[in-house]
C-alpha cells in the first residue's frame, strides 16, 4: 500500500512539473509575440521618420534653390 501511494505521488509531482513548464511556455510565447509586434511597429515609425526627413530635406533644397 505504500509503494503505491509513493507511485500515485511522484506521478502527482510529474503532472504538475509538466503543468508548469506548459504555462511557462506559453507565457514566454506571448511575451515573444509583443517583442515582435513591438519591433514591427518601431521599424514602421523609423521609416515613416526617415520619409519624412527626406521630405524635409528635399523641400529645404528646394527652397534655397529659390532663395538664389
Amino acid at each position: 500500500m505504500k509503494r503505491v501511494d509513493t507511485n500515485i505521488a511522484l506521478q502527482f509531482i510529474g503532472l504538475i512539473g509538466v503543468f508548469s513548464g506548459l504555462i511557462f511556455v506559453g507565457l514566454e510565447l506571448r511575451q515573444a509575440h509583443q517583442i515582435a509586434l513591438a519591433e514591427q511597429m518601431n521599424n514602421r515609425l523609423n521609416v515613416l521618420m526617415s520619409l519624412t526627413n527626406a521630405y524635409i530635406a528635399v523641400s529645404y533644397t528646394h527652397l534655397r534653390a529659390h532663395e538664389t
